[in-house]
């Protein structure tokens, strides 16, 4: 009998072996088609683009016979499609037309098909990072605990998103991405909300144009409506970054009312000037000066969005400082405040002092705060 169920025992201690044995060489298989698979896409993307379908595939949780996929494969091509995507990607965004009533030369042609299946494919992909990454992001009243393999590929399928959103912020769906990533702010994974806080802080410190900063600091705002006093101080950490230290907010207001006297003096002058040498001479020396205004308007154009930035930024601190006076997130906000005070304008001055005395009088603000 001891020698029978000794032999039982080697035969299940066998199998574990053999089945450890078996994944081992499913992941080194897949391992190297995947390699395979990246390396001939990017030599040569406009014939190899197919490619990645077997890729995004290979991140499903279930094959095709219905088996599960290792999860380790799933990690491994979800970040081997977002080297690819990283390098393949233009920078500009794709245009979506219909080209189909109109005659195109053979290259152009070959580029919009090329453009519009990668756009698809780019599509497919994000669906799919953020149906995995969404299982971190657990409803309330939800205790289940993740396992390790599936919270560990979550995280990585969200660092991709934040990944593309750094690396391609004006390219197609970079709004989706930020719609997407945003809310894992309020995440009780402290690794997923250090994960969005960096990218959105890179972003910042690399967006020129402003347009996806503003993008991001309004979704930030509408998630401090949602949640209140629930959000995690942490959420804020970002808005620290932003580059609103030389930002006007009465300077887009001079600048038009300096325009519109300029403009009134020159027709003054067409009209009252009598003399001929005169006239031209002053006419020349306004006109130079309504150029300038013209130049400082269009500088007035290009920080526009910072400023609309730099609004959406105090109505999220002068919210909660209205709103959760007894939470942690008050010293977020008189943090954010201290930092960025000095491009305040004079409208918002009088409500801010109104607050802060309130504040100051307070039982449920702490001292730290009130000093």
């Amino acid at each position: 009998e001891g020698e029978a169920s000794g032999g039982e025992g080697s035969e299940g201690e066998i199998t574990a072996v053999q089945l450890l044995a078996a994944r081992r060489d499913r992941l080194a298989h897949d391992k190297l088609r995947i390699g395979a698979l990246c390396s001939s896409l990017l030599e040569s993307p406009e014939k190899k683009l197919k490619n990645l379908y077997p890729i995004l595939y290979l991140m499903e949780e279930r094959l095709k016979d219905d088996t599960l996929n290792l999860c380790s494969v799933r990690k491994l091509a979800t970040l081997s499609a977002c080297e690819v995507f990283r390098d393949i990607l233009p920078e500009y965004s794709i245009r979506h037309q219909d080209y189909s009533n109109v005659k195109l030369k053979k290259d152009t042609l070959a580029l919009y098909k090329y453009e519009k299946e990668l756009l698809e494919f780019y599509k497919r992909y994000l669906q799919r990072l953020e149906k995995s990454a969404t299982l971190l992001r657990q409803k309330k009243g939800d205790t289940r605990k993740l396992e390790d393999a599936t919270l560990s590929l979550s995280l990585v399928s969200l660092r991709c998103m934040c990944s593309m959103l750094v690396s391609r912020p004006h390219f197609n769906y970079a709004t989706n991405i930020a719609q997407s990533v945003v809310p894992f702010l309020a995440c009780r994974d402290q690794r997923a909300r250090d994960i969005v806080t960096e990218s959105c802080t890179q972003v910042f410190a690399e967006d020129n144009k402003g347009d996806i900063t503003l993008t991001i600091v309004r979704l930030i705002n509408q998630l401090v409506k949602r949640r209140g006093e629930r959000l995690h101080p942490s959420a804020l950490d970002c808005l620290l970054t932003l580059k609103i230290r030389d930002v006007d907010m009465d300077a887009e207001t001079d600048i038009k009312h300096k325009k519109r006297q300029d403009e009134k003096h020159k027709k003054r002058i067409v009209n009252l000037s009598k003399k001929e040498k005169k006239r031209a001479k002053k006419l020349k020396e306004v006109e130079r000066e309504l150029m300038e205004t013209q130049a400082q308007e269009s500088e007035a154009a290009r920080r526009k969005q910072l400023t609309e930035v730099t609004r959406t930024v105090f109505h999220i601190y002068f919210r909660l400082l209205k709103t959760a006076p007894g939470s942690k997130l008050l010293a977020a906000a008189l943090n954010g405040l201290a930092k960025f005070t000095h491009v305040i304008n004079l409208e918002y001055y009088s409500d801010l002092v109104g607050i802060l005395r309130q504040l100051l009088v307070s039982e449920s603000v702490g001292a730290r705060e009130k000093l």
